[in-house]
Protein backbone atom coordinates (compact mmCIF):
# COMPACT_ATOMS: atom_id res chain seq x y z
CA UNK A 1 0.00 0.00 0.00
CA UNK A 2 1.48 3.50 -0.71
CA UNK A 3 0.45 6.77 0.71
CA UNK A 4 1.89 10.23 0.17
CA UNK A 5 5.50 11.14 -0.43
CA UNK A 6 7.65 11.99 2.21
CA UNK A 7 8.25 15.33 0.92
CA UNK A 8 4.25 15.54 1.17
CA UNK A 9 3.37 14.12 4.25
CA UNK A 10 2.66 16.61 6.90
CA UNK A 11 2.39 13.74 9.94
CA UNK A 12 -1.37 14.73 10.70
CA UNK A 13 -2.11 10.74 11.75
CA UNK A 14 -4.81 10.46 9.93
CA UNK A 15 -3.95 7.30 7.85
CA UNK A 16 -2.58 6.18 11.54
CA UNK A 17 -5.92 6.72 13.04
CA UNK A 18 -8.25 4.93 10.33
CA UNK A 19 -6.40 1.82 9.95
CA UNK A 20 -9.13 -0.66 10.59
CA UNK A 21 -6.23 -3.23 11.88
CA UNK A 22 -4.54 -0.58 13.84
CA UNK A 23 -1.12 -1.94 11.76
CA UNK A 24 -0.28 1.80 11.05
CA UNK A 25 2.53 3.32 13.17
CA UNK A 26 3.77 6.42 13.94
CA UNK A 27 7.68 6.51 13.96
CA UNK A 28 10.09 9.12 13.77
CA UNK A 29 12.96 9.28 10.93
CA UNK A 30 16.44 10.47 11.07
CA UNK A 31 15.48 14.05 10.67
CA UNK A 32 12.90 13.44 14.40
CA UNK A 33 9.85 13.90 12.13
CA UNK A 34 6.62 11.59 13.01
CA UNK A 35 6.57 9.51 9.21
CA UNK A 36 3.56 6.34 9.20
CA UNK A 37 4.91 3.26 8.40
CA UNK A 38 2.41 0.02 7.19
CA UNK A 39 3.07 -3.32 8.94
CA UNK A 40 2.94 -6.80 7.53
CA UNK A 41 -0.93 -7.05 8.63
CA UNK A 42 -1.49 -4.67 6.30
CA UNK A 43 -4.88 -6.08 4.28
CA UNK A 44 -4.53 -3.64 1.26
CA UNK A 45 -8.10 -1.69 1.93
CA UNK A 46 -7.22 1.54 1.27
CA UNK A 47 -8.44 3.09 3.62
CA UNK A 48 -5.30 5.37 4.21
CA UNK A 49 -4.95 6.10 0.77
CA UNK A 50 -8.74 7.36 0.60
CA UNK A 51 -8.61 9.60 3.47
CA UNK A 52 -5.06 11.08 3.00
CA UNK A 53 -5.61 14.61 2.91
CA UNK A 54 -2.46 15.18 0.99
CA UNK A 55 -3.68 12.92 -1.73
CA UNK A 56 -6.84 14.84 -2.47
CA UNK A 57 -7.28 17.91 -4.40
CA UNK A 58 -7.74 21.59 -2.45
CA UNK A 59 -10.55 23.66 -2.79
CA UNK A 60 -9.44 25.94 -5.55
CA UNK A 61 -12.53 28.75 -5.12
CA UNK A 62 -11.57 29.14 -1.20
CA UNK A 63 -12.57 32.72 -0.05
CA UNK A 64 -13.06 33.43 3.79
CA UNK A 65 -16.11 35.45 4.79
CA UNK A 66 -15.24 38.06 6.95
CA UNK A 67 -12.09 39.28 8.28
CA UNK A 68 -11.40 41.10 11.72
CA UNK A 69 -9.10 42.43 13.94
CA UNK A 70 -9.02 41.60 17.77
CA UNK A 71 -8.52 41.16 21.13
CA UNK A 72 -9.38 39.47 24.22
CA UNK A 73 -10.62 41.95 27.11
CA UNK A 74 -9.28 40.05 29.77
CA UNK A 75 -6.31 41.66 30.45
CA UNK A 76 -4.68 38.19 31.90
CA UNK A 77 -6.05 36.06 29.22
CA UNK A 78 -4.32 38.38 26.48
CA UNK A 79 -1.12 38.16 28.21
CA UNK A 80 -1.07 34.62 28.39
CA UNK A 81 -2.00 34.39 24.67
CA UNK A 82 0.44 34.96 22.08
CA UNK A 83 -1.34 37.11 20.46
CA UNK A 84 -4.65 38.94 21.04
CA UNK A 85 -6.24 35.84 23.27
CA UNK A 86 -9.28 34.90 20.57
CA UNK A 87 -8.72 31.39 20.68
CA UNK A 88 -9.59 31.48 24.68
CA UNK A 89 -12.57 33.33 23.80
CA UNK A 90 -14.28 30.92 21.54
CA UNK A 91 -13.26 28.05 23.35
CA UNK A 92 -14.91 29.59 26.18
CA UNK A 93 -17.78 29.96 24.15
CA UNK A 94 -17.81 25.90 23.48
CA UNK A 95 -17.06 24.98 26.92
CA UNK A 96 -20.43 27.78 28.04
CA UNK A 97 -22.35 24.75 26.07
CA UNK A 98 -21.15 22.06 28.00
CA UNK A 99 -18.54 21.06 25.05
CA UNK A 100 -15.03 19.95 24.52
CA UNK A 101 -12.29 21.60 23.55
CA UNK A 102 -9.48 19.51 21.75
CA UNK A 103 -6.06 21.50 21.65
CA UNK A 104 -2.13 20.99 22.29
CA UNK A 105 -0.32 21.25 25.79
CA UNK A 106 2.85 21.58 27.11
CA UNK A 107 3.82 18.36 29.36
CA UNK A 108 5.34 19.92 31.98
CA UNK A 109 9.02 18.98 33.06
CA UNK A 110 9.17 16.36 30.14
CA UNK A 111 8.69 19.48 27.96
CA UNK A 112 6.25 16.94 25.08
CA UNK A 113 3.43 19.05 23.20
CA UNK A 114 0.94 16.57 23.13
CA UNK A 115 -2.97 16.82 22.22
CA UNK A 116 -5.48 16.65 24.79
CA UNK A 117 -9.00 17.54 25.29
CA UNK A 118 -10.42 19.45 27.79
CA UNK A 119 -14.10 20.57 29.23
CA UNK A 120 -13.29 23.30 31.73
CA UNK A 121 -12.16 26.76 31.76
CA UNK A 122 -9.76 26.37 34.34
CA UNK A 123 -7.82 23.64 31.82
CA UNK A 124 -8.22 26.59 29.32
CA UNK A 125 -4.65 27.73 30.01
CA UNK A 126 -3.05 24.16 29.10
CA UNK A 127 -3.73 24.61 25.73
CA UNK A 128 -3.02 28.74 25.52
CA UNK A 129 0.48 29.69 23.58
CA UNK A 130 2.32 28.61 21.01
CA UNK A 131 3.84 25.77 21.05
CA UNK A 132 6.58 25.32 17.93
CA UNK A 133 7.11 21.63 18.36
CA UNK A 134 5.48 18.69 16.63
CA UNK A 135 2.78 17.31 18.55
CA UNK A 136 1.95 13.46 19.54
CA UNK A 137 -1.51 12.90 18.77
CA UNK A 138 -2.39 9.54 19.12
CA UNK A 139 -5.40 8.32 19.85
CA UNK A 140 -6.66 11.84 19.67
CA UNK A 141 -8.63 11.58 16.05
CA UNK A 142 -11.16 8.99 17.59
CA UNK A 143 -11.56 10.49 20.73
CA UNK A 144 -13.21 13.27 19.13
CA UNK A 145 -15.34 11.26 16.57
CA UNK A 146 -16.80 10.04 19.96
CA UNK A 147 -17.56 13.17 21.55
CA UNK A 148 -19.63 14.26 18.54
CA UNK A 149 -20.94 11.12 18.00
CA UNK A 150 -21.79 11.86 21.88
CA UNK A 151 -23.62 15.36 20.07
CA UNK A 152 -20.94 17.32 22.23
CA UNK A 153 -20.26 20.39 20.75
CA UNK A 154 -16.39 20.04 19.61
CA UNK A 155 -13.62 22.49 18.83
CA UNK A 156 -10.56 21.33 17.60
CA UNK A 157 -7.95 23.50 16.86
CA UNK A 158 -4.48 22.78 15.24
CA UNK A 159 -1.92 23.58 12.12
CA UNK A 160 -4.05 23.63 9.09
CA UNK A 161 -2.76 20.64 8.00
CA UNK A 162 -4.38 18.63 11.06
CA UNK A 163 -7.40 19.98 10.82
CA UNK A 164 -7.43 18.81 7.24
CA UNK A 165 -6.91 15.49 8.69
CA UNK A 166 -9.08 15.88 11.09
CA UNK A 167 -11.94 16.35 8.58
CA UNK A 168 -10.55 13.87 6.13
CA UNK A 169 -10.60 11.04 9.15
CA UNK A 170 -14.34 11.93 10.06
CA UNK A 171 -15.41 11.65 6.60
CA UNK A 172 -18.95 13.18 7.49
CA UNK A 173 -20.08 16.59 8.57
CA UNK A 174 -20.53 16.85 11.59
CA UNK A 175 -22.66 20.65 12.93
CA UNK A 176 -21.26 20.16 16.38
CA UNK A 177 -18.10 20.60 15.20
CA UNK A 178 -16.27 23.84 14.87
CA UNK A 179 -12.61 23.41 13.89
CA UNK A 180 -10.04 26.37 14.26
CA UNK A 181 -6.61 26.33 12.55
CA UNK A 182 -3.86 29.47 12.82
CA UNK A 183 -1.80 30.86 10.57
CA UNK A 184 1.52 28.57 10.25
CA UNK A 185 5.24 29.55 9.87
CA UNK A 186 6.03 25.39 9.94
CA UNK A 187 6.65 22.69 12.29
CA UNK A 188 10.17 22.07 13.47
CA UNK A 189 11.98 19.13 13.94
CA UNK A 190 11.65 16.68 17.16
CA UNK A 191 15.29 15.96 17.14
CA UNK A 192 16.46 19.35 17.12
CA UNK A 193 13.74 20.14 19.78
CA UNK A 194 15.70 16.98 21.77
CA UNK A 195 19.21 18.80 21.06
CA UNK A 196 17.59 22.39 22.24
CA UNK A 197 16.61 20.79 25.51
CA UNK A 198 19.82 19.15 26.63
CA UNK A 199 20.95 22.86 26.21
CA UNK A 200 18.53 24.08 28.81
CA UNK A 201 18.67 21.24 31.39
CA UNK A 202 22.54 22.46 30.90
CA UNK A 203 21.94 25.98 31.62
CA UNK A 204 21.18 25.51 35.87
CA UNK A 205 21.30 22.58 38.30
CA UNK A 206 17.23 23.35 38.80
CA UNK A 207 14.74 20.51 36.74
CA UNK A 208 13.05 22.66 33.80
CA UNK A 209 9.68 22.90 34.12
CA UNK A 210 8.61 24.55 31.00
CA UNK A 211 8.90 26.53 28.05
CA UNK A 212 7.10 29.43 27.04
CA UNK A 213 7.47 30.41 23.59
CA UNK A 214 6.07 34.18 22.66
CA UNK A 215 6.28 35.51 26.11
CA UNK A 216 5.40 39.29 26.50
CA UNK A 217 7.22 40.73 29.15
CA UNK A 218 9.29 42.49 26.89
CA UNK A 219 6.42 43.28 24.70
CA UNK A 220 4.11 41.49 21.91
CA UNK A 221 6.54 41.39 18.72
CA UNK A 222 9.74 40.82 20.90
CA UNK A 223 9.79 36.40 20.58
CA UNK A 224 11.27 36.86 24.01
CA UNK A 225 11.28 32.42 25.21
CA UNK A 226 10.97 32.07 28.69
CA UNK A 227 12.40 29.03 30.53
CA UNK A 228 10.98 28.01 33.89
CA UNK A 229 12.52 26.08 36.15
CA UNK A 230 11.78 24.88 39.73
CA UNK A 231 11.99 28.71 41.38
CA UNK A 232 13.85 30.89 38.24
CA UNK A 233 13.02 31.54 34.88
CA UNK A 234 15.16 32.70 32.48
CA UNK A 235 14.45 35.11 29.47
CA UNK A 236 15.99 34.62 26.37
CA UNK A 237 15.36 37.89 24.15
CA UNK A 238 14.86 37.37 19.95
CA UNK A 239 17.04 35.43 18.34
CA UNK A 240 19.29 34.96 21.77
CA UNK A 241 16.98 31.61 21.91
CA UNK A 242 18.80 29.74 20.07
CA UNK A 243 15.71 27.27 19.09
CA UNK A 244 14.06 29.76 17.61
CA UNK A 245 16.85 31.46 15.97
CA UNK A 246 16.73 28.27 13.56
CA UNK A 247 12.90 27.95 13.25
CA UNK A 248 12.94 31.14 12.16
CA UNK A 249 15.24 30.77 9.45
CA UNK A 250 13.53 27.30 8.51
CA UNK A 251 16.87 25.34 8.81
CA UNK A 252 14.59 22.25 10.56
CA UNK A 253 11.16 22.29 9.57
CA UNK A 254 9.16 19.65 7.77
CA UNK A 255 9.49 18.82 4.36
CA UNK A 256 6.01 19.68 3.21
CA UNK A 257 5.99 22.99 5.27
CA UNK A 258 8.03 23.99 2.27
CA UNK A 259 5.56 23.76 -0.03
CA UNK A 260 2.40 23.98 2.01
CA UNK A 261 -0.73 23.42 0.40
CA UNK A 262 -2.98 24.98 2.40
CA UNK A 263 -1.66 28.30 2.28
CA UNK A 264 -4.61 30.46 1.14
CA UNK A 265 -6.72 27.54 1.26
CA UNK A 266 -7.79 26.58 4.57
CA UNK A 267 -10.43 24.23 5.84
CA UNK A 268 -11.27 25.23 8.79
CA UNK A 269 -14.30 27.31 10.43
CA UNK A 270 -11.83 30.07 11.84
CA UNK A 271 -8.27 30.59 10.74
CA UNK A 272 -6.27 32.50 13.48
CA UNK A 273 -3.02 34.81 13.58
CA UNK A 274 -1.17 37.51 14.91
CA UNK A 275 -2.04 40.98 13.02
CA UNK A 276 1.63 42.16 11.76
CA UNK A 277 1.19 46.02 10.61
CA UNK A 278 -2.23 46.45 12.29
CA UNK A 279 -0.23 50.48 13.77
CA UNK A 280 -0.36 51.20 9.46
CA UNK A 281 -3.89 50.22 9.25
CA UNK A 282 -5.67 50.91 12.89
CA UNK A 283 -3.04 52.76 14.79
CA UNK A 284 -5.41 53.66 17.61
CA UNK A 285 -5.81 50.05 18.36
CA UNK A 286 -1.69 49.34 18.83
CA UNK A 287 -0.55 49.06 22.41
CA UNK A 288 1.89 46.35 21.92
CA UNK A 289 -0.35 43.73 24.13
CA UNK A 290 -1.33 41.54 21.62
CA UNK A 291 -3.68 41.78 18.60
CA UNK A 292 -4.81 38.65 16.35
CA UNK A 293 -5.71 38.53 12.84
CA UNK A 294 -9.27 36.74 12.92
CA UNK A 295 -10.51 34.99 9.29
CA UNK A 296 -14.23 33.65 9.48
CA UNK A 297 -14.05 30.99 6.99
CA UNK A 298 -17.63 29.25 7.14
CA UNK A 299 -21.17 30.30 7.95
CA UNK A 300 -20.34 28.62 10.91
CA UNK A 301 -17.04 30.34 12.34
CA UNK A 302 -18.92 33.39 11.25
CA UNK A 303 -21.86 32.93 13.70
CA UNK A 304 -19.48 31.42 16.66
CA UNK A 305 -17.59 34.47 15.98
CA UNK A 306 -20.86 36.76 16.42
CA UNK A 307 -21.75 34.50 20.07
CA UNK A 308 -18.03 35.20 21.75
CA UNK A 309 -18.41 37.45 24.77
CA UNK A 310 -15.32 40.02 26.24
CA UNK A 311 -13.92 40.75 23.04
CA UNK A 312 -13.51 43.58 20.83
CA UNK A 313 -13.84 42.89 17.11
CA UNK A 314 -13.22 45.09 14.04
CA UNK A 315 -13.96 44.02 10.34
CA UNK A 316 -11.15 44.10 8.26
CA UNK A 317 -11.14 44.61 4.47
CA UNK A 318 -10.04 41.05 3.02
CA UNK A 319 -7.33 42.11 1.13
CA UNK A 320 -5.83 44.02 3.72
CA UNK A 321 -6.39 41.62 6.07
CA UNK A 322 -4.60 38.71 4.21
CA UNK A 323 -1.28 40.80 3.68
CA UNK A 324 -0.80 41.33 7.09
CA UNK A 325 0.78 37.85 7.74
CA UNK A 326 3.25 36.69 5.18
CA UNK A 327 2.41 32.98 6.41
CA UNK A 328 -0.77 33.62 5.81
CA UNK A 329 -0.30 32.68 1.75
CA UNK A 330 3.79 31.85 1.45
CA UNK A 331 4.93 28.64 2.34
CA UNK A 332 8.34 29.01 4.72
CA UNK A 333 11.66 29.30 2.19
CA UNK A 334 13.57 26.44 1.85
CA UNK A 335 16.92 26.91 3.74
CA UNK A 336 19.34 25.62 1.77
CA UNK A 337 21.39 24.78 4.36
CA UNK A 338 18.87 22.64 5.81
CA UNK A 339 20.53 18.97 4.33
CA UNK A 340 24.17 19.86 5.89
CA UNK A 341 22.43 20.39 9.23
CA UNK A 342 20.56 17.39 9.69
CA UNK A 343 23.75 15.59 8.21
CA UNK A 344 26.06 16.71 10.93
CA UNK A 345 23.68 17.14 13.73
CA UNK A 346 24.46 14.01 15.02
CA UNK A 347 28.24 14.38 15.31
CA UNK A 348 28.24 17.98 15.85
CA UNK A 349 26.69 20.77 18.69
CA UNK A 350 23.28 21.87 17.48
CA UNK A 351 23.92 25.57 19.40
CA UNK A 352 27.27 25.43 17.46
CA UNK A 353 25.37 24.03 13.77
CA UNK A 354 22.28 26.71 14.27
CA UNK A 355 25.00 29.85 14.21
CA UNK A 356 26.66 28.51 11.53
CA UNK A 357 23.74 27.89 9.20
CA UNK A 358 21.77 30.90 10.43
CA UNK A 359 24.58 33.58 11.39
CA UNK A 360 26.38 36.38 9.77
CA UNK A 361 28.53 34.65 7.53
CA UNK A 362 28.81 36.10 3.73
CA UNK A 363 27.22 33.11 2.70
CA UNK A 364 24.21 33.30 4.85
CA UNK A 365 23.96 36.86 4.15
CA UNK A 366 23.26 36.37 0.79
CA UNK A 367 20.98 33.39 0.94
CA UNK A 368 18.85 35.52 3.60
CA UNK A 369 18.75 38.67 0.84
CA UNK A 370 18.03 36.06 -2.14
CA UNK A 371 15.49 34.27 0.13
CA UNK A 372 13.68 37.81 0.69
CA UNK A 373 13.79 38.55 -3.21
CA UNK A 374 11.57 35.53 -3.65
CA UNK A 375 9.21 36.63 -0.97
CA UNK A 376 8.78 40.29 -2.60
CA UNK A 377 8.82 38.30 -5.89
CA UNK A 378 6.00 35.89 -4.82
CA UNK A 379 3.63 38.87 -3.39
CA UNK A 380 3.76 40.68 -6.10
CA UNK A 381 2.41 38.16 -8.67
Amino acid sequence: MELCSREDCTGCSACVNICPKQCIIFDRDKEGFYYPQIGDECVQCGLCQKICPQMKSNKKDFVPIKAFVGFNADENVRKQSSSGGMFHAVAAEVLKQHGKVYGVEMRQKSCRVVYRGIDTIEELKLLQGSKYVESEKEGIFQEVEVALKKGKPVLFVGTPCIVAGLKSYLRIYYNNLITCDFICHGVPSGLAWDEYLKICKNRTNKKLNKVVFRDKENGWGQSSTRLIYDGISYVDKDNANIFIKGFLSNLYLRRSCYRCKYKRCYESDITLGDAWGIEKVHPDWYDDKGLSLVFANTAQGNNILKRVSRVELKELPLDIAQTMNAAYELSAANNLFREKFFKRLSEDNFAALVNLYCGNSLKYRIYRKAVQCIKRLAKDK
